[in-house]
């Protein structure tokens, strides 16, 4: 961020990741490394930054989701795959009705999420249409809608074999005698 002399700077809200295995109490730490002055110019001036620490109380979320069943495991991708779990209360242990659930689905370091909701049992099934030519080993995760942590339930592949160009010309020569 470029400040102007004698002005301040609020920067927009940040949306920190933290890991389900944080304790509930941690210690939040702002650094700015350096401060310039005229970066990048032959008079650049440059300071150490600033820091500051700020308490942080975490709280668990009432539940979590947990995948139950991946079916196939291995497709040809001509098949849709089902995808069930469930939602359970982290106090009893109870699976919970009617609540909201991310199935994020990834492959190649991309995701894609789905909101899905458990119905009268506490369970979900979600029917996945893999795109035509995709394939590859996909991870499945069923999270709770606030958390950002994202723990691999399962995994499924779909194998398939394409070429590119879909066409291909193939010119020989021959001898004339």
């Amino acid at each position: 961020a470029r400040i102007p002399a004698g002005e301040t700077f609020t920067s927009d809200a940040i949306d920190i990741p933290v890991p389900a295995s944080a304790p509930d109490h941690v210690i939040l730490k702002l650094a700015v490394d350096n401060i310039y002055y005229h970066q990048g110019q032959t008079t650049q001036v440059r300071m150490d930054g600033l820091a500051t620490t700020h308490p942080v109380t975490l709280i668990d979320t009432a539940y979590y989701g947990e995948v139950t069943s991946i079916l196939p495991q291995s497709s040809s991708g001509d098949q849709d795959i089902v995808i069930t779990g469930r939602a359970i209360e982290r106090a009893t242990g109870a699976f919970l009705t009617d609540v909201p659930l991310k199935l994020v689905i990834t492959l190649d370091g991309f995701e894609r999420e789905y909101n899905v909701f458990t119905d009268d049992a506490g369970t979900f099934s979600y029917i996945f249409k893999p795109f035509s030519g995709e394939a590859g080993i996909y991870t499945v995760r069923a999270v709770h809608p606030d958390l950002t942590d994202r723990p691999v339930h399962g995994q499924f592949v779909i194998n398939r074999v394409s070429i590119r160009p879909k066409s291909i010309a193939v010119t020989e020569p021959k001898s004339i005698t």
